[in-house]
């Protein structure tokens, strides 16, 4: 790991974003994947084995080889994200699709838990050199279990679907104004901060003024913050509307980001911590705050159509896009963070983000209304 920390402006722009660039392979992939005996339910093996030699080179700790494993990664969460949002929208009713939605955020979120223990572990026990060895652990022991048994309970879910095959969708037409309310949600998931902040958590703690053992401490805590508060939006959120969740949940995470970066903008304060501390909390609420509308927003334009191959169609679409603009700014941040610092990057986003929620609103906001035939 020693290798990673002296690492050159690019060679980390590389790094970080390698993952986002494998999940647009792998969504394109999906894609333009024409072969008679690939099904539904060989998709999810795909996602499997790309996952499983993606955390075995990963954990080899070498920067080359954890590059190619983060591609690899990236092309199995590519087509696996797919998958998943076709099964629970196929598989849900309508009226708690929006929280059943919440629940891989859930699990994503522990997935985001997970290495910030280990870091804290392994600096702690001082045994960092095998990080990336252990966050490839679980990786490695749940896929290998698919192969074993697992893929008997994806049979099972899918055995109407035998006969489906996944196959190019380019004579299937989504109508303009949904492709372009699809691009703008997946844009808002991006410009709320939501990659940046995962990727680059430490960091922003450490710009803020925090140690680098606080920033790692804060790093491991808003995963958790994330959990609990999904965890309870899943059991509440089934009362609300899809309006009050998306646009009011944009709409908050909107106000949060202007409070960022108005703070920002403030000069420092000698002897203070107190800006560091509101900061700190702010960007903890965010988070928190902008996981419910970035969760669900990936079931309204999925259940906008009822066929399996438009739900291909327009998922592709959506994941698509939602990686290039992952990968956009991962890639982007190290270099404008050592140029400009954080205020020009959150500013950027707070821009794109007030202009999306106003296209939102006054173009596409019917789209966000009750479907009454679903």
């Amino acid at each position: 790991m020693d290798e990673i920390y002296n690492l050159s402006t690019f060679n980390l722009s590389i790094l970080s974003s390698s993952f986002s660039f494998g999940q647009i392979c792998g969504t394109a992939f999906f894609m333009l994947k024409n072969i008679s005996n690939f099904t539904i339910k060989n998709a999810y093996t795909y996602t499997s084995g790309f996952l499983l030699f993606g955390s075995l080179l990963q954990s080899l700790s070498s920067y080359y080889m954890i590059v190619i494993g983060r591609v690899l990664l990236g092309i199995g969460t590519g087509i696996g994200f797919i998958i998943n949002g076709i099964t629970l929208t196929q598989n849900t009713n309508y009226q708690s699709r929006p929280t059943v939605f919440l629940i891989p955020s859930v699990m994503f979120s522990l997935g985001n838990l997970y290495p910030n223990v280990v870091l804290l572990l392994t600096n702690h026990y001082k045994i960092t050199e095998y990080y990336l060895f252990i966050v490839s652990i679980p990786n490695i022991l749940v896929t290998i279990y698919y192969f074993i048994s697992g893929y008997k309970k994806i049979d099972i879910l899918h055995e109407k679907d035998d006969d489906l095959r996944i196959t190019v969708c380019e004579d299937i037409n989504i109508p303009k104004k949904v492709y372009q309310f699809t691009v703008l949600l997946v844009l808002l998931n991006v410009s709320v901060g939501v990659p940046i902040i995962m990727a680059y958590s430490i960091e922003i703690f450490k710009f803020y003024g925090y140690s680098t053992e606080t920033a790692i401490c804060l790093s491991f805590f808003y995963p958790i913050i994330q959990i609990v508060f999904l965890s309870f939006m899943n059991i509440i959120g089934k009362s609300l509307t899809r309006f009050t969740l998306i646009f009011k949940g944009f709409i908050l995470s909107f106000s949060l980001l202007f409070l960022i970066t108005s703070i920002l903008f403030l000069p420092p304060t000698t002897g203070s911590h107190t800006k560091t501390h509101i900061l700190g909390t702010l960007t903890i609420l965010l988070s928190m705050i902008s996981s419910i509308p970035c969760s669900i927003i990936h079931c309204i334009y999925l259940e906008i159509f009822q066929s399996f191959h438009e739900h291909t169609k327009i998922s592709s679409i959506a994941r698509v896009y939602l990686w290039v603009f992952s990968f956009t700014v991962t890639f982007t941040f190290p270099i404008l963070f050592s140029y400009f610092g954080l205020f020009i990057i959150f500013l950027i986003h707070l821009f794109i983000t007030g202009i999306s929620l106003s296209l939102l609103k006054h173009k596409y906001i019917a789209f966000l209304e009750p479907i009454s035939n679903l």
